[in-house]
């Protein structure tokens, strides 16, 4: 369980990331 919401928060830090880059 732990490891799954470990890939799913660095997914989601991921995607924040390439949105902000896209963003800004």
């Amino acid at each position: 369980m732990a490891v799954k919401i470990s890939v799913f928060q660095s997914l989601v830090f991921l995607f924040y990331r390439l949105t902000y880059h896209a963003t800004h």
